[in-house]
């Protein structure tokens, strides 16, 4: 039996035929945007799916058959919004022409999709989802019951109110995809439920789902949460009972400026003056310590060479730092 399957999305002829499983390598010859497939039988079958009956109906129903496979005998339908893979009548042995026996389940990459998202007050937030799309096709009548899916989108829904949403087209992607959706004019703190689409548009996606073909099982709804960023500023808490002669920022040159300080009552042994620079988004910090001594109460110090660079790059960015000027008193 001989059959002929062609390249899709953004794979080739050779990559169909390097990852292909069935039938034997040398049984597939590339042939331009082709691959010619021949020499393909249930004992082939058997032993890739690791079954005990060479019976054709049973291998193509086989509980091992990895349904994501690009090729195979494995029929998609869109059923009340949801992909179903299913395997029915009639089984022809050629549908296992090209088959990956490895081909990988659509998932997220990585966890960036559960990452909080910083944003000014006001601004808008992009929202991201890197997927592990495989090799399944889904365009070109793939899925049964919708012969116009194209794109894979990510909405971002507030309740029921859709918020933003992009879509990334499917004809030149190959295993995975990066997704991202803006969300404009956020001005306070804000979890939002994220939804994948695989969509008959490139451009739109519409509240009632019209522009929606199906969601995939694997990549599960989740929430993502969207952060305000405060201006970046001083927080003199840490002085509090110490005067201060000087004490600045200056953000274009990461400088922090301290010419004096002191205090007119109180002794205090192993002062530690330091700026913690804190971030925001990560909770990083950078401490640059000021001074360090024994301090006498009523003496001026004054700390050298009064400025510092408390940043390891120029400029402090204007959002999202906060710098802590701290005494710390061990007695």
């Amino acid at each position: 039996m001989e059959k002929t399957i062609s390249t899709y999305r953004g794979y080739t002829a050779a990559e169909l035929k390097s990852r292909a499983d069935l039938p034997a390598q040398a049984g597939m010859t590339v042939s331009g945007t082709d691959v010619l497939c021949a020499k393909i039988n249930t004992t082939l079958v058997r032993n890739c799916l690791g079954a005990s009956s060479n019976k054709f109906s049973e291998l193509c129903t086989h509980a091992n058959v990895n349904v994501w496979s690009g090729f195979g005998p494995t029929v998609r339908t869109e059923v009340a919004g949801v992909l179903v893979n299913s395997h029915p009548a009639p089984y022809d042995i050629g549908d296992f022409m090209g088959y990956n026996h490895a081909a990988v389940t659509p998932a997220f990459l990585n966890n960036s999709h559960l990452l909080d998202t910083w944003v000014i007050s006001g601004g808008t937030a992009t929202l991201v989802a890197d997927i592990t799309i495989g090799e399944a096709k889904f365009v070109d009548l793939d899925i049964s019951n919708h012969a116009n899916c194209v794109g894979l989108a990510l909405t971002v829904w507030d309740g029921l109110t859709l918020v933003g949403f992009g879509i990334e087209d499917l004809a030149s992607c190959k295993d995975s995809i990066s997704l991202s959706a803006d969300v404009v004019g956020v001005s306070s703190e804000k979890t939002y439920t994220c939804k994948i689409y695989l969509t008959s548009s490139l451009t739109e996606f519409s509240q009632s789902l019209e522009d929606a073909v199906c969601q995939l099982t694997p990549l599960a709804d989740y929430n993502a949460t969207v952060k305000i960023l405060s201006a970046t500023a001083l927080n003199l808490a840490g002085a509090g009972g110490w005067t201060l002669i000087g004490g600045s920022l200056n953000l274009s040159i990461s400088f922090f400026y301290l010419t004096s300080f002191y205090r007119a009552a109180g002794d205090a042994l192993g002062l530690i003056v330091q700026i913690r620079l804190y971030k925001q988004i990560d909770g990083t910090e950078e401490v640059t310590q000021i001074w360090t001594g024994d301090y006498t109460a009523g003496t001026t110090i004054n700390p050298s060479p009064g400025s510092w660079v408390i940043h390891s790059t120029t400029p402090i960015p204007s959002y999202g730092y906060i710098a802590y000027l701290e005494f710390l008193e061990t007695s």
